[in-house]
């Protein structure tokens, strides 16, 4: 059904994200250092594969169901491009600190999504009304993304200060009296 064939489009997205974003990370990086870089992997940088990953997905909230499926997997050849630019630029030259990647993340994949809409020229006016409401299945995949969400955002926001216990554990507590 078209509900089983939207989870397979995202799990594939995620898939493919996640192997093409180490690549889109060397082209980047050296545009910005002037040569190429052997990709290492190892924590960090598969936690920041899931980030810019995290991202695409993000972005698909705005324009999913608006789109064909040749054209999300052209956005998501394209978005890690722009979303690991962003992040060079908000880390590198700004130096600005996003342990959760609220800022870099959740901002540029929200924003991007946005910004595919405007320039497809998606109207609300030309959705049918059918594809306006939430069905059982809609209600199910949202229950079970914020109960995903909510076991594992503490971990997320996390990931990337394992080398201060101290702070980890902070964090980790101050998400969950969040949440």
């Amino acid at each position: 059904t078209k509900q089983w064939y939207q989870r397979r489009v995202r799990v594939l997205i995620c898939g493919f994200c996640f192997i093409w974003v180490p690549i889109a990370k060397c082209f980047v990086h050296s545009m910005f250092d002037g040569h190429f870089h052997k990709t290492h992997m190892n924590l960090e940088t598969m936690v920041s594969n899931n980030y810019v990953t995290a991202a695409v997905l993000i972005s698909f909230g705005a324009f999913y169901g608006m789109v064909s499926p040749t054209q999300i997997i052209i956005i998501s050849i394209i978005e890690p491009f722009l979303m690991i630019v962003n992040e060079h630029l908000v880390f590198e030259e700004l130096h600005v600190q996003d342990a959760g990647g609220s800022m870099v993340t959740h901002m540029f994949g929200a924003y991007f999504g946005v910004a595919v809409v405007f320039a497809l020229g998606v109207k609300n006016k030309h959705i049918p009304e059918k594809h306006r409401i939430t069905t059982y299945w809609s209600d199910m995949g949202a229950m079970v993304g914020c109960i995903v969400l909510w076991m594992f955002w503490p971990s997320f926001n996390a990931a990337l200060l394992y080398n201060d216990v101290t702070i980890q554990q902070r964090v980790i507590t101050n998400t969950y009296l969040a949440i």
